[in-house]
């Protein structure tokens, strides 16, 4: 029962940073200046609209009751109706939350294809030429920033080979090589930066784990270092790198946002540009929701995925089961 009652205080945690984030998110717009109707409308609009609007919209009542109207509907997935097209939010974010989570999973399957393997062997070869070569290159891919990277393998492969479009988005729905091949490239960028970051958490776990004594427990009685690493090795450093998976994760979906300006791809992140541009405000609270109750489902998935890794947690000395 411990293990259920800590995933329950941390889903109740996460229920509760919801609420307070939504808070936050709320009054921040609450605080631009000046009247939120008269900056959606602009300045040459008429007192008579800009009084429909404030009447449409609820600014003449309370913001504590608008408040409460608005987490209503949060919590039964409804974002509310932007005030320029009319439409639901929910409809309008439905397809760049798509394109978006299909490029934070691929950049983080190539993040961790690189950053597993390329971490194990810095780490195990932190004393020769290519583990401090390996070392190396994830430093310089630290620095390299995100959109850097997306215009130097564009440069590359986009324009000097002509292998993969330059940018732009085909669903999968119409077609989906040319999906996959629109995909390819701003998957790369996103994981390879992120990749780098990884592979230094992984070679510092590593690092720890190799000199343990059950290590050398293992390669005495026969176990190659490799295989000894494999075996026993795996699951205490994979403890570590959970929390900073999590993290990871996060920075991804950051750096999503950013890649899809680069690669004009008709993500979530281009999708609050295009509604500050149109100075929907009540769409960017609902994109900015989104994102922010995407960050916290993360980490508390990470938290949980670390409760049922370590046993520890599960049972400490002196609690009961």
């Amino acid at each position: 029962m411990t293990l259920l009652r800590r995933i329950a205080a941390r889903l109740v945690t996460l229920l509760l940073s919801l609420v307070a984030s939504s808070l936050v998110v709320f009054l921040l717009l609450q605080a631009l200046p000046g009247d939120m109707a008269q900056v959606i409308l602009g300045t040459s609009a008429t007192p008579e609209a800009i009084a429909e609007l404030r009447e449409e919209l609820g600014l003449n009542r309370p913001w504590p009751v608008r408040y409460l109207e608005w987490l209503g509907g949060l919590a039964t997935g409804n974002l509310g109706i932007s005030a320029l097209s009319q439409k639901p939010i929910v409809d309008l974010i439905a397809a760049p939350v798509g394109v978006t989570m299909w490029l934070v999973l691929f950049g983080s399957i190539v993040s961790l294809v690189l950053a597993l393997p390329l971490g194990l062997w810095s780490a195990m070869r932190r004393r020769h030429v290519d583990g401090v070569a390996v070392n190396a290159l994830s430093h310089l891919g630290m620095a390299i920033p995100a959109f850097l990277a997306g215009l130097l393998l564009t440069a590359l492969f986009a324009v000097t080979l002509r292998w993969l479009p330059a940018n732009g988005y085909v669903p999968l729905s119409r077609d989906p090589y040319q999906w996959a091949r629109h995909l390819i490239l701003p998957s790369l960028a996103l994981g390879i930066v992120q990749g780098a970051m990884f592979t230094r958490y992984v070679r510092s776990a590593f690092v720890e784990v190799l000199g343990e004594d059950y290590l050398r427990t293992a390669r005495s009685v026969g176990w190659t270092r490799l295989g000894a690493v494999l075996r026993h090795g795996v699951r205490p450093a994979g403890l570590q790198l959970v929390t900073v998976l999590g993290l990871q994760l996060v920075s991804l979906l950051v750096g999503a946002i950013v890649i899809e300006q680069v690669f004009v791809l008709p993500g979530l992140g281009s999708e609050l540009f295009k509604a500050v541009q149109r100075r929907d405000l009540l769409e960017v609270q609902g994109v900015v929701m989104l994102l922010v109750a995407a960050v916290l489902v993360m980490n508390t998935l990470m938290e949980v995925c670390y409760l049922l890794l370590d046993p520890r947690l599960r049972h400490p000395v002196g609690g009961g089961r």
